[in-house]
């Protein structure tokens, strides 16, 4: 899981409600989600980034247990 899954997940949203509210794709936005993917628009990163107030580039990253820690 890499950190746009996370904070979706945390902030109990959707795939069809974040597609809606920042007009990126579901499909998309489960392919950013996607820890193997390594073909990310520019424009849809940014997109989603804006929506969490994060910078684009944290999206990818692993995502984090509570301690801080690479899940």
């Amino acid at each position: 899981m890499n950190r746009a899954r996370q904070i979706r997940l945390d902030r109990g949203l959707t795939v069809s409600v974040v597609s809606t509210a920042t007009g990126v794709a579901p499909r998309t936005i489960a392919r950013i989600e996607d820890p193997s993917t390594q073909d990310v628009q520019a424009p849809s990163l940014k997109a989603l980034a804006d929506f969490y107030e994060v910078p684009a580039s944290s999206l990818l990253m692993p995502a984090v247990n509570p301690e801080g820690m690479a899940a």
